[in-house]
């Protein structure tokens, strides 16, 4: 995850501004989500934003946490996280597409209902890590 300036966006897009994620998908791209939860892609360059994942969906799960694969076609959601130490937690995830209704819940081969320590997508396209 890296950290984007934000200084260099407009006035009107920084008013606005709540973020609790922020990544970069492109040089000129970045996600965050917004004061009414949507998690949205937003394009510096031609300050075009896009709502990629609604509030709805956080709700529906009670997810807190979230990852956009890289390809912008899916979304990682991390409900009923549970900490553990300082800053390790453990969580269950379920895959969302962002094209079709589709989910899948994340577990491990023969388990179900797993609490994970880490969820993640990979640098390209929709690897995903878990342990």
């Amino acid at each position: 995850m890296r950290l984007c300036v934000l200084q260099q966006t407009s006035e009107a897009f920084t008013e606005q501004l709540d973020i609790y994620w922020d990544e970069i998908t492109h040089s000129n791209e970045l996600l965050y989500r917004n004061r009414d939860g949507d998690v949205v892609k937003y394009n510096v360059d031609t300050e075009e934003q896009t709502v990629l994942v609604h509030n709805k969906k956080f709700e529906m799960y009670k997810a807190s946490r979230y990852e956009v694969s890289p390809d912008l076609k899916h979304v990682l959601l991390a409900y009923n996280v549970a900490a553990v130490y300082q800053y390790s937690y453990t969580a269950f995830y379920i895959i969302c597409s962002l094209e079709t209704p589709e989910t899948w819940n994340l577990n491990p081969p023969e388990v179900r209902n797993a609490q994970l320590q880490f969820a993640g997508w990979g640098p390209q396209d929709q690897q995903l890590v878990k342990y």
